[in-house]
């Protein structure tokens, strides 16, 4: 095509313009105000520097947003020459569009269903170029302040977002090629910069954070031409949610799951390796469709349309914001009752995620307004005045049976996943107490474990040592004691001149408990004869039997070595007995086609940064097992379910630095090990930079030989046989 030829034909696209919309008006309507007021044109030059310094490096994102506005579902940044092209594919501008980007706060969106509404998040693009250049649809114009300054003359200075003007020819002739292109792909706005401050929206791309894009309505597709990089956002509907994905080209970035609540407020929690992750504190920001500043509090992202200052980083604490708070508020408690009471990994981990970073006590010193509303609201929104949580001192297990029987709403706060007692006693809920439990009149029925009726009688002897309003029946008429490996109350064993198993009395003691203390209680309550039994048998140190025969060094003896075996961690010992009965090797041989006990097996890689237990749970259950952690419920075990042959087994794990070194076992494990035998197991796991080795010991109370020693009593196996597989890391 000739030049001439190309001059016609630009020029036909510009008459195009001012026939369809009435550009021409618009225009002169400007100028003449402008020309009327040149001090007022010079102060919206002032208020569009302050907007363009209060959105600093937020220009990109401020055109994203008005694109997803537009219903726009693909954006794109390119270069042509020295010029900066950005463009969607929403709808086309209209004469009020134009007056919206020309005069501030003057935008038609409705707050609420659009992420922009005050109509001044454009003018931020003064910090990337001397001029803009729009087309959309019908429309071509040009914002310049030379230009500006041609037709008012009298003002001091001007805003380059004011007066619009013909878009120039040339500007027209170098990008047209590209723009057509765009437009056959169903690209229908064009955003260009002229006199690029070249480095400052590449700066921006660079530092954007993927989860900005996490909000946005309708965008799926967002290209960058600048770093070849294409993002891609899936959304799915979930069970309770809706699934999102953020791709950079075929990378996954980063996964959410979305819950809504109310008109434009939303929970986002993060995935990580299928899991639901707690945020840090300074990554869990609250968003207003775009991230402020303003941290959530939680380990989740929540948005909303919150009142926000000009540069939309803070929020204002304003009647909208604290409404859109309330219903956040509701949201949450959906959320939170849907997996409060549930024992799957997932709801734990959500709870986690719910669970607030600061106490309500400090909550008012931090000036954070989403925190501070939040707090307060959600006391109301969300009351557990009749729910009982599980005390620390208490293992889930049992604490589990004692709900159950007492018809009351539980919550388990078994791991590092559940919600922190502190925040269940700010909403109303109360810790079960000894009181709560001793009061029950079906406490001997109950199926409590070894564990659990120690833990509870060394809180019954603690609260009457120290209480008076402690039932005496609670105390010598509950089954909770052992004598002869059964479970029987003091009173019955008082009457029938029995005596407390010497394992269960030890464990008492290792409770906090000292010899004197259960003195006092035989005395109190006139147990004579336990009383007697005690005095008779006063070096507990020595016992004589405990189930099978079993010979124990002299007190003074092992209290010799006490001064040097005060570390309760793991030790080390060289000797290692191969014949041991104790070595349980099936439980790999019949799930593996090879059969060398040493040889590295093909299993998915374990995280390095797991710990000892859970890398043991980690490989036994891709090797025919079926277990679940355990470990944090004092229950005298790490790990419980089943084995490769659909046997029940409980499994304490015991992490060693170096082949042959001794273990201990607390009093507590010692007990549980004598009364489930075969179905009590050791983990010998030997953990290296890139392996870990690791040994399974069948029923070592009979199989292994223990040394007894230190103040606070273990026992310690220094023979065993370590015959390892071998696990990549």
């Amino acid at each position: 095509m000739s030049f001439l030829k190309k001059i016609v034909s630009l020029n036909l696209e510009y008459n195009t313009v001012v026939f369809n919309m009435n550009f021409t008006k618009i225009r002169k309507d400007l100028i003449e105000e402008a020309n009327t007021s040149p001090n007022m044109l010079s102060d919206l030059a002032g208020l569009e520097m302050y907007i363009s310094e209060s959105y600093n490096n937020r220009s990109f994102i401020e055109l994203l947003q008005n694109a997803d506005d537009a219903k726009s579902t693909r954006f794109l940044v390119c270069k042509i020459g020295e010029y900066l092209l950005v463009a969607n594919d929403g709808n086309t501008f209209n004469e009020q569009d134009l007056l919206s980007l020309c005069r501030s706060a003057s935008s038609l969106k409705e707050r609420g269903n659009s992420i922009g509404y005050r109509g001044i998040g454009f003018k931020s693009v003064v910090n990337i170029a001397k001029e803009v250049h729009v087309i959309s649809g019908d429309m071509k114009i040009t914002f310049s302040r030379e230009l500006t300054k041609s037709v008012v003359e009298k003002a001091t200075r001007v805003p380059l977002i004011r007066i619009p003007h013909p878009i120039r020819f040339e500007i027209l002739e170098e990008t047209s090629p590209t723009i057509k292109d765009l437009q056959k792909a169903n690209y229908t706005t064009f955003f260009i910069f002229t006199g690029l401050i070249a480095h400052q929206i590449e700066d921006e791309y660079k530092n954007l954070n993927s989860s900005s894009f996490l909000f946005l309505q309708n965008i799926k597709e967002i290209k960058n031409k600048l770093q070849d990089t294409t993002y891609r956002i899936n959304s799915k509907k979930a069970d309770n949610g809706t699934a999102i994905d953020i791709f950079d080209s075929e990378k996954l970035l980063s996964s959410w799951i979305l819950f809504k609540g109310g008109k434009s407020t939303y929970l986002a929690l993060s995935k990580e390796r299928d899991n639901i992750n707690a945020l840090p504190r300074e990554k869990a920001l609250v968003y207003s469709f775009l991230p402020t500043e303003d941290v959530s509090g939680l380990g989740v992202l929540v948005n909303s349309d919150f009142s926000t200052d000009p540069s939309r980083r803070h929020l204002i604490k304003d009647e909208i914001t604290h409404s859109n708070i309330k219903d956040f508020c509701t949201l949450y408690k959906s959320i939170f009752i849907s997996n409060i009471y549930g024992n799957d990994r997932e709801s734990r981990n959500i709870i986690k995620a719910l669970t607030p970073y600061s106490e309500a006590s400090i909550i008012q010193f931090t000036g954070n307004h989403f925190e501070t509303i939040f707090y307060n609201e959600i006391k109301t929104v969300l009351d557990l005045t009749n729910v009982l949580f599980r005390p620390s001192w208490l293992n889930s297990t049992d604490y589990n049976t004692i709900i159950n029987r007492l018809g009351r709403k539980g919550i388990d706060t078994d791991d590092e996943n559940s919600m922190q007692p502190s925040f269940l006693k700010y909403l109303g809920a109360k810790e079960l107490s000894v009181e709560e439990i001793s009061k029950t009149d079906v406490i001997n029925n109950l199926n409590l474990s070894l564990s659990g009726c120690l833990q509870i009688s060394s809180q019954l002897i603690k609260k009457s040592l120290f209480y008076t309003d402690v039932n005496s029946d609670s105390i010598i008429k509950l089954c909770l004691f052992y004598c002869n490996n059964e479970r029987k109350s003091l009173l019955e064993i008082d009457q029938k001149d029995g005596f407390i198993d010497e394992s269960f009395l030890e464990s008492l003691l290792d409770t906090g408990l000292s010899k004197s203390d259960i003195k006092q209680i035989f005395k109190r309550y006139n147990l004579n004869k336990l009383l007697q039994h005690l005095n008779k048998n006063n070096n507990t140190e020595q016992r004589n039997e405990i189930k099978q025969e079993i010979n124990f060094p002299d007190t003074e003896s092992t209290t010799s070595n006490v001064n040097n075996k005060q570390d309760k961690d793991v030790q080390i010992n060289d000797s290692i007995n191969e014949s041991t009965k104790s070595t349980f090797n099936d439980w790999y041989k019949i799930v593996q086609s090879n059969t060398n006990e040493n040889a590295h097996i093909d299993v998915p890689v374990a995280p390095k940064w797991r710990n000892a237990e859970q890398q043991v749970l980690y490989f036994l259950n891709k090797n025919g097992f079926c277990l679940n952690d355990v470990s944090q419920q004092n229950l005298g075990y790490d790990l419980e379910g089943t084995d490769s042959y659909g046997n029940k087994v409980y499994i304490e794990v015991k992490s060693i630095k170096y082949p042959g070194q001794s273990f201990k076992m607390t009093n507590n494990e010692y007990a549980i090990a004598l009364q489930k035998c075969d179905s009590f197991l050791i983990a010998i796991a030997y953990i290296t930079e890139h392996e870990l080795k690791l040994s399974l010991l069948k029923d070592p109370v009979n199989s292994l030989k223990f040394n007894r020693q230190c103040t606070q009593w273990v026992w310690e196996c220094n023979e065993y046989t370590f015959n390892p597989h071998i696990f990549e890391l």
